[in-house]
């Protein structure tokens, strides 16, 4: 019994595995129950659990023999030998039936046979939940899910299979909940939490919970980047994928269900074909239809493996074969005969008929997909790269419109109806810190402080305040679209930060709040040392993505290192997050002080900090919290080594400019030093914004109403 109950517990926890891992656990559980049965040949519910662990292999395609097949067959004759009205064994004849030969009419008779003698067990409640979805009788499914939940409420392999038909009905609330009781259960299993990410994906195109779990996954894993590759495609990081695939090893990575399932040559060549490379393509989607034709060849009475071959054909140019094979898939799979199958062979034909140039029929299946359960998702209708040659038509556009969340504003005439924004607008939100230690947070802050500085010197772009950017610091309530009409940006750049000791990793991803599209995303890794230029390389990246043409001063500017002292740079940007805190609070200014001082004292040659230190002296000073003339010499001597290291810097003239207009209140003095500073940062609300204070104080009203309005 003790053998039996490790199988059941490998065969139910398999269930939510992929690859290697989830064969070698069937594999196992065989072993083990063959062990049972070895110490007691009467043993009859490890036979049922026997064959259902050789009709798993058979069904996953491990093992598609019908060798394999007789392994599952030959456990139930026992069974049944034993007990011949055992409900367990009808059981274990229905899931047989259902896995090897599609037969879900017998199946549904067997479970009714073995309800009468079980009436509260919980996996038959299950299997006809199974067959309810690939028999379109949805509602039934649900609610046999739901039985089964009552029945066995800490079953996961249950509770997971509950959320995935809510995930296929598109009702992400209710999965959502049956989730969170799996993660409940399992709180270590990370897999669960990156299942649970998902939905958001799925739900809203959002892509940061993901994120998150994908960087615990690959801290405590590096080897588990493959992880990373649907991820990568949705942000056509195709460097990632390449990794990714990698990291997949030659398992072959199943996408949809069922028998849709893609080499990893047809993973290649889909990368390549995405990089333009027209070449690698060719030859990894040759490899890839070899392997096809052989799939086919072993069941050419099943419809998914020939739309794959399809799918092949249409990536190889071959257009008359690619819509035949289609077609045929179609033919072969209707969904009056398997609702599952069908979906995913109508998916694949109508990507099909997207990338031979059959626009038109492309559209008609994707309207049908799309109000049907088991299509596509609003996230991966919207971000999936299967679907770029029809994104900008208006109707495929519509479609999508249709899949999104509600109060989501994403078709093109609603497009049309909000506020044009500027094409090279961005605004730089707030990163989000996933460190282990809460406290470094302020480094988060920090490189989103330096990415959007560098940004703001670029005058070709518009770049929003820091001030007005804070209003978004919590990252799971975010509207792109929202915060594009209110901010008046047309792009919006977010990211996150994981410190792990002398590393720190960083991701960034560029989305377009006009229609939520992910131009850029990427991912670095680095040492502290090696992550001080960081800023640099982002916001380079960022203006190529907006074709933004950066004059020599501008590109010498953002590639700049601030410092190439490690302790300098975070003592930086601690005076930075104190800054940010409160800038009119005294206790925060001082904070601000001491960290800048900090900084300077490490590297005196820390231009950037001296400016900042100025800064902060001239604001006690001006506060009245410290109106002594050593505070006010502090701020002169912080800006003469600020002047002295870097006399072009806009920082430097930022500063002189507040010490003249705080200090000594010399305003004329102060607006020509402003001015200097917004030749140099261009996007610099600090500088406008004292600049129309200065105005209101001279009383030039109407400058400072302009001033203010810029702002």
């Amino acid at each position: 019994y003790d053998l039996y109950v490790q199988a059941t517990s490998l065969i139910d926890k398999a269930a939510y595995e992929s690859g290697k891992e989830q064969e070698k656990e069937y594999f196992r559980a065989i072993e083990l129950l063959n062990q049972a049965i070895a110490r007691d040949s009467a043993f009859l519910l490890a036979y049922c659990r026997l064959a259902e662990a050789h009709d798993e292999l058979y069904f996953d395609k491990f093992d598609s023999t019908p060798s394999r097949l007789e392994f599952a067959k030959s456990a139930i004759n026992s069974a049944f030998r034993l007990k011949p009205d055992s409900g367990e064994a009808h059981l274990a004849l229905a899931a047989h039936l259902y896995h090897g030969y599609f037969d879900y009419d017998r199946a549904r008779d067997e479970l009714a046979i073995a309800v009468r003698t079980l009436p509260n067990n919980a996996r038959i409640f299950e299997w006809s939940g199974y067959i309810d979805r690939r028999q379109s009788r949805w509602h039934d499914a649900v609610r046999d899910f739901e039985r089964a939940m009552e029945l066995d409420p800490r079953n996961v392999k249950i509770l997971t299979s509950a959320a995935t038909t809510y995930g296929l009905l598109r009702e992400y609330k209710q999965g959502r909940e049956v989730f969170d009781r799996v993660v409940a259960l399992e709180p270590n299993n990370i897999g669960h939490r990156l299942v649970r990410a998902w939905i958001d994906v799925k739900e809203r195109a959002n892509t940061r919970a993901v994120r998150a779990v994908l960087e615990k996954i690959l801290a405590d894993n590096p080897e588990a980047a493959g992880f990373r590759f649907d991820l990568a495609l949705y942000d056509r990081d195709l460097v990632t994928a390449d990794h990714a695939l990698v990291a997949m090893g030659e398992d072959a990575f199943e996408a949809g269900r069922g028998g849709v399932q893609f080499s990893r040559a047809y993973l290649q060549g889909s990368v390549a074909r995405m990089k333009g490379d027209a070449a690698a393509a060719h030859a990894a989607f040759t490899v890839a239809r070899a392997q096809q034709e052989e799939a086919v060849r072993a069941q050419p009475d099943y419809g998914p493996p020939l739309g794959v071959l399809g799918l092949i054909d249409a990536a190889l140019g071959r257009k008359e074969e690619a819509l035949r094979e289609g077609r045929r898939a179609l033919e072969l799979a209707p969904m009056a005969k398997d609702s599952l199958d069908g979906v995913d062979v109508l998916y694949v034909y109508a990507v099909i008929c997207a990338w031979t140039g059959e626009r038109d029929l492309a559209i008609e299946q994707v309207e049908t997909l799309a109000k049907i359960p088991a299509g596509p998702s609003y996230g991966e209708i919207r971000l999936g790269p299967n679907w770029d040659p029809l994104r900008g038509d208006p109707r495929f556009e519509k479609i999508v419109a249709s899949l999104a969340p509600k109060g989501a504003s994403n078709t093109a005439s609603t497009a049309s109806a909000l506020t044009p924004l500027p094409e090279k607008s961005i605004a730089v939100l707030p990163f989000e810190n996933l460190s282990a230690e809460k406290n470094d947070a302020f480094f988060a802050d920090g490189i989103q402080d330096d990415v959007l500085t560098s940004l703001a010197t670029i005058k070709e772009l518009k770049v929003i305040s820091h001030t007005s950017v804070m209003a978004y610091r919590d990252a799971g309530a975010r509207n792109t679209r929202q915060i594009g009409q209110t901010l008046g940006a047309a792009n919006v750049l977010e990211g996150s930060v994981r410190r792990v000791g002398d590393r720190v990793v960083v991701n960034v991803q560029l989305i377009d709040t006009r229609t939520d599209l992910h131009l850029w995303a990427k991912h670095y890794d680095r040492t502290l040392t090696d992550s001080l230029g960081l800023q640099g390389e982002v916001a380079n990246e960022i203006t190529t993505v907006l074709q933004a043409t950066l004059s020599p001063n501008e590109k010498a500017r953002v590639e700049l290192r601030p410092t190439n002292s490690v302790p300098a740079y975070e003592a930086y940007l601690r005076g930075i997050a104190a800054e940010q805190r409160g800038p009119w609070r005294i206790v925060d200014l001082q904070d601000s002080a001491r960290a800048f001082n900090e900084a300077v004292q490490i590297d005196p040659g820390f231009a950037l900090a001296w400016a900042k230190l100025s800064i902060i002296h001239s604001s006690i000073y001006w506060m009245g919290r410290d109106r002594t003339a050593q505070r006010l010499a502090e701020a002169r001597k912080a800006l003469d080594k600020a002047g002295a290291l870097d006399p072009d810097a806009g920082q430097f003239y930022l500063a002189r400019g507040y010490y003249h207009y705080w200090g000594e209140k010399n305003y004329e003095v102060a607006v020509r030093d402003f001015d200097q500073a917004m030749k140099r940062l261009p996007n610099s609300a600090d500088a406008l914004f004292a600049l129309s204070l200065i105005d209101r104080r001279l009383g030039r009203a109407s400058s400072a109403q302009h001033e203010s309005a810029t702002r």
